[in-house]
């Protein structure tokens, strides 16, 4: 009786195998790793923070005034800073461009918008760079960068033009300085936010 034949060794099915993990790996490297849950702030989370009232502060230093026979006067009181919430953006690299991983930040951002009252208000989006590069290209980048946010707002979530201040400061505000390696670069590169009264409340 003869016998059945055997088919031919293959190492086809292994080299698919490799090629399908060469592949992801080689797509994972060039795809954008999606941002962590703690890289994103939510509508609520920037509300809050915009929303609290910062206590007055003294200059400090600042002598009381004292008089023979009266009442010592109390020290004035400086206006409050800004209330602000610093906010990861990722854009392209020296571009305008956002990131599609930061999409649901702006969102967010947006959502945040409606419930604040800014009506007397105005939401101030500042745009900041890292130290690297010139100083006169990190700010007009800064600002586009500002710009692009402040656009998206107005064209994807219907928000009132008038109600957006952008701007951009380039490297004049580092959370980091000096930056010793990419996770200080990362953490000055943002997008912050500040709740400033209105042109047309102040006049």
């Amino acid at each position: 009786m003869p016998l059945n034949p055997q088919p031919p060794l293959t190492c086809k099915p292994l080299f698919r195998t490799l090629g399908v993990w060469m592949l992801s790996g080689a797509l994972a490297s060039i795809l954008p790793a999606p941002l962590a849950a703690d890289d994103i702030k939510n509508a609520a989370e920037i509300v809050n923070t915009l929303s609290a009232e910062a206590p007055p502060t003294t200059p400090a230093g600042q002598p009381v005034p004292r008089s023979r026979g009266i009442k010592p006067q109390r020290p004035v009181s400086a206006p409050p800073p800004p209330r602000h919430i610093d906010l990861t953006i990722h854009f392209a690299t020296g571009s305008d461009a956002i990131d599609p991983r930061s999409r649901p930040q702006v969102q967010q951002i947006a959502e945040a918008a409606r419930q604040l009252n800014l009506g007397p208000s105005q939401l101030q989006i500042i745009g900041h760079t890292d130290s690297r590069g010139p100083d006169d290209e990190n700010l007009t980048l800064s600002e586009r960068r500002a710009q692009a946010v402040k656009r998206t707002l107005v064209a994807d979530y219907g928000l009132p033009a008038d109600s957006l201040l952008a701007e951009g400061k380039g490297e004049t505000e580092l959370l980091v300085n000096p930056e010793l390696g990419p996770a200080d670069l990362a953490q000055n590169r943002r997008v912050e936010l500040r709740l400033v009264p209105s042109a047309a409340a102040v006049h």
